[in-house]
């Protein structure tokens, strides 16, 4: 019962997401459920329809229970998506995760992290 409502709950978005004339650069800030927008990534058909409408995988995150990020990750603001999450984690209200996930239409896996560039001065402190 439960995830038949959270699909009902999302079928508009997805239907809006393939409707949509164009991808914003930036990707979708999705923030209309404060207590659940993070249930995405338990809804299959939104999952596949961001995939569609993007031609290829997606990147998401929840930095809060109530804020969902997404971009096609050939986009040029890729990139910085990181970035982003972690700071609207920062900030958040109700933190979630500052973890990107890729969705590939099939499901959702883990980006593993970047290191961040540092000095070689003392790398013993990286550790």
């Amino acid at each position: 019962a439960a995830s038949a409502n959270t699909e009902r709950r999302f079928a508009r978005l997805a239907m809006r997401l393939r409707e949509a004339d164009r991808v914003p650069l930036d990707g979708w800030r999705m923030s209309a459920d404060t207590l659940f927008q993070s249930t995405i990534l338990v809804a299959p058909a939104l999952l596949r329809a961001l995939v569609e409408r993007c031609a290829g995988p997606v990147l998401i995150g929840v930095p809060d229970r109530g804020v969902a990020l997404a971009i096609p990750a050939s986009a040029a603001g890729a990139q910085r998506f990181a970035q982003r999450l972690l700071r609207e984690y920062r900030e958040s209200m109700n933190p979630l995760s500052p973890a990107v996930l890729v969705a590939d239409g099939e499901g959702l896996r883990e980006e593993p992290r970047r290191r961040r560039a540092t000095t070689a001065v003392m790398p013993w402190l990286e550790g």
